[in-house]
């Protein structure tokens, strides 16, 4: 990049950063939230509705004495199926940015100008 276009580089750089940051974030919340709740609702046969609630619960801490402790453990072992997943999609996307960050890159851009 050109000295007098670093500048421009740098925004893009920096507001992508930031983009893929919050999108990242709620995509991958979206799939914990999804498998849990699959696995709650399976688990328990209850209606969508209840599981998603159930899940929600578990992930932020909110799950109340009333609940029986044989619904929490399944609520908990959900949320562990989906922080797995979770896991697995994220050590992916990092495979695959370093592998295109690998074959993308050209020798070229790794030198040093000269002043």
């Amino acid at each position: 990049m050109p000295d007098e276009q670093s500048g421009v580089a740098s925004g893009i750089n920096d507001t992508l950063r930031q983009v893929g940051v919050a999108t990242g974030v709620a995509g991958l919340g979206a799939l914990l939230l999804a498998r849990a709740t699959d696995y709650v609702q399976s688990a328990l046969e209850l209606p969508g509705e209840q599981a998603n609630l159930l899940a929600e619960g578990v992930s932020s801490g909110a799950l109340g004495p009333d609940v029986p402790a044989a619904v929490v453990v399944v609520a908990r072992q959900g949320f562990l199926e989906g922080f797995n997943d979770v896991l697995v999609v994220g050590a992916g996307l990092a495979l695959l940015g370093a592998l295109l960050t690998a074959l993308l890159v050209r020798a070229s851009d790794l030198l040093v100008q000269q002043q």
